[in-house]
C-alpha cells in the first residue's frame, strides 16, 4: 500500500468518529446530554477553537522526532470517549462530563491535524496535493453515506442511552482502523531544522498572513450559524434524525460527484479559483433557510442539499490545499498559525451565535400562514457576511487563479470540447496592470485523475 493510499484510508476510518463532532449528529448528541443553545454554540466551536494548541506542535515534533508517531498518539486520544460510554451504561451521564471529554479529544485532534498537514506536504507531490485532497474527500463522502444512515437509524430506533453508547462504540472501532492505516505510511527523513522555522518568519510572510486573516474572519462568520441549522430542524421543526440523516446522505453522494468536478477545476485553474467559487455559492444557502418552515421544508431541503454539496466540495478542498500552496515550506509553524487563527475566529463566532440564537429563537412571526423563527433571520444575515469575506480572500496571491467569469467560460468550453477562450492565469487586480501567464498544459496523469475532514458540512 502506498503512503498516499494509506493516508486516504486513514481519513476514511477517522470519519467514523469525526462526523459525530459536527453537524446534526453533534447537535442531537449535545441536546441529549442537556446542553442549551448557548452551550451548543460554544461546544460546537471546539474543533476549531482548540486549533490554537497547534502553536506548540513544532515543539512537540522536535521531541517526538516523528510526525507519524505523533499522529498515532494524537488519534489514540479519542479513546477518552470510553469514559462517556461507561457513564451512559451506568446512566450517570452529564453535560459537564460530555463537554470535558469532547474538549480533550478536540485538543488531541488539533495536534493530529497540524501533524497530518505537515506530513502530507512532504509525502504528496506539490502538483498533486489538490487532487489528493479531492480524492480523499470523495472517499470520505462515500463512507459518510453509510455512517450517517446507520447512526441516524440507531439513534431513532435503539432506546436511550444505549443508542448513543452504541454509536460512540462504533466510532472507536473506526479509530482502531485509522491507527492501523497510519502504519504503512513512509515518512520522509525527519529534519529538526524543518520545525525550527520561527513564528516570526511566518508572521512576516505577508501573503500567508492575509490568508490567515481571511480564514479567521470566515470562521467567525461560519460559526455564528453552523450549529443551529440542525438545531432549527430538530427543535423548531421537530424533524427526526432519520429524515435529517437522509439529507446528509444525499449531500455526501452529491459531494462525491462535485469533488471530481472541483478536482478537475483545481488542477487546471488553481485552488484559489475554486475557493472563490465555493464562497459565492455557500453564501446563498443560509438565505434559503428563511423558507425552511413547517410546510416548505421538504422543497427547501432539496435545494439546500444540492447547493451545499456543490459549495462545500470546493471549500473542503480549498481550505486544506490553499495553505499548502501559499506556505513557503512544510514547517508545522505555518499550519499552526493558520489553524490557530481559524480556531480563535470559530470560538468568537460561536459565542456570538450562541447568545444570538438563544435570544432570536424565542421570537417568531407569522407570514402568509408560515411561522418564521427569529433564528432564520440570523441565517440570512450570515449569508451576506459570507459573501463579504470574498474581498479578503481575493487579496491572497496564489500561483494560479482564474476569476469566476473566466472559470465558467473555460469549463463550459471544455465541456463543449472547444478551445477555452481564456487559457491563462489571471492574477488579482491591484489597481495596476494585470500580469497573465499561460497555464501549463495538464499532464496525462492529471487528466486521468479522479477526485479530505469532510463532513457533511453545515449549509
Amino acid at each position: 500500500m502506498t503512503s498516499e493510499k494509506a493516508l486516504i484510508y486513514e481519513g476514511v476510518a477517522s470519519t467514523f468518529y469525526i462526523i459525530l463532532t459536527q453537524g446534526a449528529l453533534f447537535t442531537a448528541m449535545a441536546l441529549y446530554f442537556g446542553l442549551d443553545a448557548v452551550m451548543i454554540g460554544v461546544t460546537a466551536s471546539f474543533p476549531l477553537a482548540f486549533q490554537v494548541v497547534q502553536v506548540v506542535n513544532p515543539w512537540l515534533l522536535r521531541r517526538v522526532r516523528s510526525r507519524k508517531r505523533l499522529l498515532i498518539a494524537a488519534n489514540s486520544a479519542r479513546f477518552v470517549w470510553i469514559i462517556v460510554i461507561a457513564s451512559l451504561v451506568l446512566r450517570r451521564q452529564s453535560a459537564a462530563l460530555f463537554i470535558v471529554v469532547f474538549a480533550i479529544a478536540q485538543v488531541a485532534n488539533a495536534v493530529a491535524g497540524n501533524t497530518w498537514m505537515s506530513l502530507v506536504r512532504d509525502v504528496v507531490a506539490r502538483a498533486d496535493q489538490g487532487g489528493f485532497v479531492a480524492r480523499r474527500n470523495a472517499f470520505i463522502s462515500i463512507i459518510t453515506v453509510f455512517l450517517v444512515l446507520g447512526y441516524s437509524r440507531i439513534i431513532d430506533v435503539v432506546t436511550p442511552p444505549w443508542n448513543w453508547a452504541l454509536v460512540l462504540l462504533i466510532s472507536l472501532v473506526g479509530t482502531v482502523l485509522s491507527l492501523r492505516f497510519i502504519e504503512p505510511v513512509e515518512e520522509p527523513h525527519y529534519s529538526p531544522a524543518v520545525d525550527r522555522i520561527g513564528y516570526r518568519q511566518v508572521l512576516h510572510d505577508a501573503n500567508f498572513m492575509r490568508l490567515c486573516g481571511a480564514y479567521f474572519v470566515w470562521n467567525v462568520v461560519f460559526l455564528i450559524s453552523a450549529p443551529f441549522f440542525a438545531y432549527h430542524q430538530i427543535v423548531n421543526l421537530g424533524l427526526s434524525m432519520t429524515v435529517i440523516g437522509v439529507a446528509a446522505v444525499s449531500l455526501s453522494v452529491l459531494s462525491v460527484i462535485f469533488y471530481r468536478f472541483w478536482a478537475f477545476v483545481s488542477d487546471r485553474m488553481g485552488t484559489k479559483t475554486i475557493l472563490v467559487a465555493g464562497i459565492m455559492v455557500a453564501s446563498c444557502t443560509p438565505v434559503l433557510w428563511l423558507l425552511m418552515t413547517d410546510s416548505m421544508w421538504p422543497y427547501t431541503m432539496v435545494a439546500d442539499v444540492v447547493l451545499a454539496a456543490f459549495a462545500w466540495a470546493a471549500l473542503n478542498i480549498a481550505f486544506i490545499a490553499l495553505p499548502l500552496e501559499v506556505s513557503k515550506d512544510s514547517s508545522p509553524g505555518y499550519y499552526a498559525v493558520y489553524f490557530a487563527l481559524g480556531g480563535l475566529g470559530g470560538l468568537l463566532g460561536s459565542i456570538i451565535g450562541g447568545f444570538g440564537a438563544a435570544w432570536l429563537n424565542g421570537l417568531s412571526v407569522r407570514i402568509a400562514g408560515e411561522t418564521i423563527y427569529g433564528i432564520q433571520f440570523l441565517f440570512v444575515s450570515v449569508g451576506f457576511l459570507r459573501l463579504a469575506t470574498l474581498k479578503l480572500f481575493s487579496a491572497v496571491h496564489a500561483e494560479r487563479y482564474v476569476p469566476p467569469h473566466s472559470m465558467v467560460i473555460n469549463v463550459l468550453s471544455v465541456m463543449a470540447r472547444r478551445p477555452p477562450l481564456r487559457p491563462f492565469e489571471s492574477l488579482p487586480a491591484t489597481g495596476g496592470s494585470r500580469n497573465r501567464s499561460r497555464l501549463p498544459a495538464p499532464s496525462s496523469s492529471q487528466t486521468a485523475r479522479t477526485p479530505q475532514d469532510g463532513r457533511p458540512s453545515a449549509p
